[in-house]
């Protein structure tokens, strides 16, 4: 049995290094979920976004842009999305602009945006300072073993950050 002692001093040497100056990768702001599709052909799509506890104020996005089978929706024309918000999409049947998923699809792309296509800081709860991308794309692919989505599947929608901006 190997022994665990390095593994454990890296750790405890991270820990000392980093202290409180170290901000994560990324940070989870909520999830992009297929709600499936009804008889008539249409296709709903759900980001559901929620920055309590995750933040310390909430934020605040130009857009929200949901992507299926090619075919796009955003939420710019209505105005800034500010979270907390569950922000449903309908593609397909008499719906336009969005694309069903009735024959089959393969990935659904939601993409936030920020307010001016550039970084945006914004506080922690801890203090630290975070800086994310101007866009940031969350991918929904097929689970493993499946040719396509299924009805309620989702995909975390994380903030990575922008390591430019530090």
């Amino acid at each position: 049995m190997k022994s665990v002692k390095p593994l454990l001093a890296v750790l405890l040497l991270f820990s000392y290094v980093c202290g409180q100056e170290c901000v994560p990768n990324s940070i989870k702001i909520g999830s992009l979920e297929y709600g499936g599709t009804n008889s008539s052909g249409a296709s709903t799509y759900i980001v559901k976004l929620n920055t309590t506890g995750v933040t310390a104020a909430p934020l605040t996005f130009g857009n929200v842009r949901v992507h299926v089978n090619g075919l796009f929706q955003d939420t710019a024309p209505q105005g800034p999305i500010t979270t907390s918000a569950n922000i449903l999409y309908v593609g397909g049947g008499s719906f336009t602009g969005l694309a069903s998923c009735a024959t089959e699809c393969i990935t659904v792309t939601v993409q936030l945006f920020t307010t001016d296509g550039n970084p945006m800081t914004f506080t922690l709860p801890d203090g630290q300072q975070f800086t994310t991308w101007g866009v940031n794309t969350t991918v929904l692919r097929p689970r493993i073993g499946k040719a396509a989505l299924v009805t309620g599947q989702s995909e975390p929608i994380y903030l990575r950050l922008d390591a430019k901006g530090l």
